[in-house]
């Protein structure tokens, strides 16, 4: 019998000096975070209290937002927020079973008058919102994300607000996975109401460099957000309508050439009479110099704080050497579907960095090669009356026609323009 309660004596103690030794390495990590926040010159981020227990801590963050050109102009907000940190090794906080160094809730302290008139709706309550972080022992962080669907419904004014899921995932290595939904909402109000469609935000990215949650932190990989829709009705027969709303981002970077693409696409937007379909826009950055990349990525950050001339000259030259590679800029398409025909155009910028000389910047009119072109139907523009403004371009020789499109083609090389087949002095 005494040999039983020594050794439950001795686990206690082990599981109590584990317990207090998890608990200074999770007040250690959250520092750590939080220090990484406040170095990102766009926030502030201070640890007001942290009071520390055996198995839970708690802890109050104030997060500001930093605008160095205009903090003195205009008082930004903060946001005041409330860490309940569960020790490891064992968690459970983030809603499943696991281990790590500490689950983390984390809620808004709200202004108090802000806090009553909430806690005046029934249909709102602690659980509505619930966002909880995970560290484990490995390095990885989890973020978890969920909103309860909800409806209040106020003298005839209905707000129904659907729920919300997601996650967030960072690991040791850099990789950075995120799946979020929210299933949108719906107001009405008399004869005018708002619906908001499904929003999705996905990412597979890979830091590359820099710390994460910092400006200097630079990311390959894809991401994307899709925006089911949006409807709008200001007055009985007037509507606004967006539908499938979709931005996608792709990057690759390599040891020594980096490449990034960006598409934008909208399946149709609607106003009273006005129909627009099938926008695109598709844009390409080529041939990017990767160390250059990665020193014009974090002296961007740093002149977000500061304008000392000796970082402005230090991102100059870390511009020439991302351009060092013979860099390229693609628009492949920007253009939209109307009533009246396709509207389209494309432009290719094309650097020649044997010639361009960052310290000569006249360097760039011989260096660089333009080619862009545009059509659009003559009847769109005469339904807005604009007729004798488009006939004035076309006689200028800014535009011309072709049948009952109207087109503008324009290059530049060797530092001649070119428009519409005629040189154009600049």
């Amino acid at each position: 019998m005494k040999k039983i309660i020594i050794s439950l004596a001795v686990i206690f103690v082990v599981v109590l000096g584990t317990t207090f030794m998890i608990g200074n390495m999770a007040k250690s990590k959250i520092e750590e975070k939080i220090a990484d926040l406040d170095s990102n010159q766009s926030f502030s981020a201070t640890i007001v209290r942290y009071e520390q227990g055996l198995l839970n801590s708690e802890a109050e963050i104030e997060i500001g937002i930093e605008m160095p050109n205009a903090n003195d102009l205009i008082e930004m907000p903060t946001i005041d927020i409330a860490l309940n940190i569960q020790h490891g090794p064992f968690l459970t906080q983030s809603g499943d079973f696991g281990f790590g160094i500490f689950d983390a809730n984390i809620s808004v302290i709200l202004p108090a008058d802000v806090q009553q008139e909430l806690d005046k709706i029934d249909e709102i309550n602690e659980n509505t919102l619930a966002f909880a972080i995970r560290s484990k022992f490995d390095g990885a962080t989890r973020a978890n994300i969920s909103m309860e669907p909800f409806e209040i419904n106020k003298d005839g004014d209905i707000l129904s607000v659907k729920k919300a899921a997601g996650f967030i995932d960072f690991n040791k290595t850099g990789k950075l996975n995120s799946d979020i939904v929210w299933e949108g909402l719906s107001l009405t109000e008399e004869e005018k109401s708002l619906e908001v469609g499904t929003l999705k935000i996905l990412s597979n990215q890979q830091l590359v460099s820099g710390r994460m949650m910092t400006m200097s932190a630079l990311f390959e990989g894809e991401a994307s957000v899709t925006l089911e829709k949006i409807l709008v009705t200001p007055a009985p027969q007037q509507n606004f309508v967006m539908e499938n709303f979709a931005i996608t981002s792709k990057s690759e970077i390599n040891d020594d050439i980096s490449n990034a693409a960006m598409s934008m696409t909208i399946d149709k937007v609607s106003f009273i009479a006005f129909v627009f379909n099938n926008f695109a826009f598709d844009m390409a950055f080529n041939n990017m110099d990767t160390e250059g990349l990665k020193e014009v990525n974090m002296l961007v950050a740093e002149m977000q704080s500061s304008m000392d001339p000796a970082i402005t000259q230090q991102f100059m030259t870390a511009l020439g050497k991302m351009f060092s590679k013979n860099p390229e800029i693609h628009v492949n398409n920007l253009g939209v579907s109307t009533g009246q025909g396709d509207i389209k155009s494309d432009a290719h910028i094309l650097m020649d960095s044997s010639i361009f000389d960052m310290n000569n910047p006249m360097s760039a009119i011989m260096a660089v090669k333009v080619k862009a072109n545009a059509e659009a139907p003559a009847q769109f523009f005469s339904i807005f009356g604009m007729d004798a403004q488009v006939e004035a371009l076309v006689q200028a020789g800014q535009l011309y026609r072709d049948g009952d499109l109207l087109r503008m083609d324009f290059s530049f090389a060797n530092g001649q323009a070119i428009l519409n087949g005629s040189p154009l002095n600049l």
